[in-house]
């Protein structure tokens, strides 16, 4: 008996996982396709005026996810996910 409850209780943790796991996963790839990179070229074009964004102001690359920037892909990815 205490044998069978070990199992169920095993199958439970592994079938929530899996669960969790597919949930994470398929956000994830949502999220991918949601997120623009932005080159420098174009951020003089972004921000100011009717658009509303907040330009960065380095001249560095950032994401846009949401009408807001990221410096990376990881911080937009992580904002997606838990949105």
């Amino acid at each position: 008996m205490k044998k069978q409850a070990i199992t169920k209780l095993f199958i439970g943790i592994v079938a929530i996982l899996l669960i969790a796991g597919g949930w994470y996963v398929f956000k994830y790839r949502s999220c991918i396709k949601q997120i623009n990179y932005v080159p420098p070229r174009e951020q003089s074009m972004t921000g100011g005026g009717l658009s509303g964004l907040k330009p960065i102001t380095d001249k560095g690359d950032y994401y846009r996810f949401d009408f807001r920037e990221f410096r990376t892909s990881n911080e937009a990815l992580r904002a997606c996910i838990w949105k």
